[in-house]
């Protein structure tokens, strides 16, 4: 008999990959075809707690790294904002403006795509879900 090695979170290797796979954006379909099995076996995985619970823990993940890198450009906006402000060639009102529009538009274009990127990624699952 063949034995089966999970990992921390009880799953298999090709459940593993299937996450990745799923947080990736690919389709039921693909998954199933990547990892010669039938969809109908992914579609059970999906339902799993466990394989619920290791989805998440990804786009935890995922969104704590999309974070970091926000607060880096955030550092860098700021970083931007003190050498301006002491750049006495250029008006302090001109030089504060621009350096806070960056910041701005940085910060609001980050936030969406990572919004839009969990938003996809729940409705693949739900789909998913509903498709069974």
């Amino acid at each position: 008999m063949k034995k089966t090695i999970t990992n921390s979170q009880g799953l298999t290797a090709k459940q593993q990959k299937a996450v990745f796979m799923l947080t990736e954006g690919y389709k039921l379909i693909d998954v199933a075809k990547a990892l010669e099995i039938t969809r109908e076996t992914v579609s059970h995985w999906i339902k799993k707690p466990e394989f619920i619970a290791e989805f998440d823990r990804i786009l935890n993940e995922f969104a704590v790294s999309s974070m970091l890198n926000l607060s880096g450009a955030s550092e860098d906006a700021a970083r931007v904002i003190r050498e301006l402000v002491n750049d006495e060639n250029i008006k302090p009102e001109t030089r504060l403006k621009a350096a806070i529009a960056t910041f701005d538009v940085l910060k609001n274009a980050e936030l969406v795509r990572i919004q839009a990127e969990i938003d996809q990624l729940h409705q693949i699952i739900k789909d998913k879900s509903n498709n069974d």
